[in-house]
């Protein structure tokens, strides 16, 4: 079923924000929503690191826990890495917006790093957990499914490429001269 208004009218006081500024106020609402995307997808992604490395410092294989394993450990240095680097930027789309600018670059950015590492984080989670991650009373399938679902929502990975692209076009390329 759709719904469709044709010719209404509304009062003065109805309007949401400035007319005629609509797109503008769309566009500043997804640097909003973005950088709330990465932020989340943080939080996802470190539930997943810190489910898996429980679960590797409890679990043990040939008389050894599973983190004692140096490729074990260098999965988690690389996660814990990858999040921490994703969180800066996370913050750093956090002040800009706290400071009044509605930049584009640092929310797209910021949701672009962030959701790719909690996909990959999640995944190395379940790697690391073995048959355990695959498992429904497991969280780490749903951790999967979450991380996947935010680098998505609210525009994907290659939109936000054109729009980091666009950002780069407008204010770090030089004009060409004739």
């Amino acid at each position: 079923m759709n719904l469709v208004l044709d010719a209404v009218r509304l009062p003065e006081h109805a309007l949401i924000g400035i007319d005629g500024k609509g797109i503008r106020q769309a566009v500043g609402t997804l640097n909003y929503s973005r950088t709330l995307a990465a932020a989340i997808s943080i939080g996802i992604a470190r539930a997943a690191f810190d489910g898996a490395l429980a679960f590797a410092g409890n679990r043990r294989a040939f008389d050894k826990r599973v983190a004692e394993f140096q490729g074990i450990q260098w999965y988690f240095a690389d996660m814990l890495s990858e999040i921490d680097a994703a969180r800066l930027l996370v913050y750093r789309a956090a002040r800009v917006l706290d400071d009044g600018f509605e930049t584009e670059r640092y929310g797209s950015e910021a949701k672009l790093k962030a959701a790719a590492v909690a996909t990959q984080v999640a995944s190395q989670a379940v790697q690391i957990c073995g048959a355990y991650g695959t498992m429904e009373t497991a969280p780490f399938g749903r951790y999967l499914r979450d991380a996947k679902a935010y680098e998505i929502a609210g525009g994907s990975a290659e939109i936000l490429r054109n729009t980091i692209g666009k950002y780069l076009l407008a204010h770090l390329v030089p004009a060409a001269q004739p």
